[in-house]
């Protein structure tokens, strides 16, 4: 079982889809703040570079724009996202300024890496 804080990242699908940019299975948890709902919880399930889907126990409207706080375990990432589609209470999101997160998700996931310890490589005697 995952804990809250845990991040698995591996190909959503072994097929090839029709979508833009190739998407991760991405289990994190998540706050959304919608203007009409005010703070919602949810769980990510799929991330790519422009966006996400998440499962979120609200009504919220096709093409509202809501604020996000993605929770992660190396700190939390802020984001602004516009509802692309919905099927039952399975949301799909769409970054509005995706190259900020993407940025702010490489930082972070560089300065996690960096204070990883990684057992060093023998050297050839």
């Amino acid at each position: 079982m995952r804990n809250k804080t845990e991040v698995a990242m591996q190909p959503a699908r072994d097929y090839v889809d029709n979508r833009r940019h190739l998407r991760f299975m991405f289990e994190i948890n998540l706050h959304i703040r919608s203007p009409r709902l005010g703070i919602i919880p949810g769980r990510s399930l799929e991330l790519s570079e422009s966006g996400f889907s998440a499962l979120v126990p609200a009504e919220l409207l096709l093409e509202e724009i809501v604020d996000m706080e993605l929770q992660l375990p190396f700190g939390p990432v802020l984001t602004r996202a516009m509802v692309r589609n919905r099927n039952v209470f399975r949301y799909g999101f769409e970054f509005l300024n995706p190259s900020a997160v993407q940025q702010e998700l490489k930082d972070k996931l560089a300065r996690l890496v960096a204070r990883t310890t990684v057992c060093p490589k023998p050297t050839p005697q």
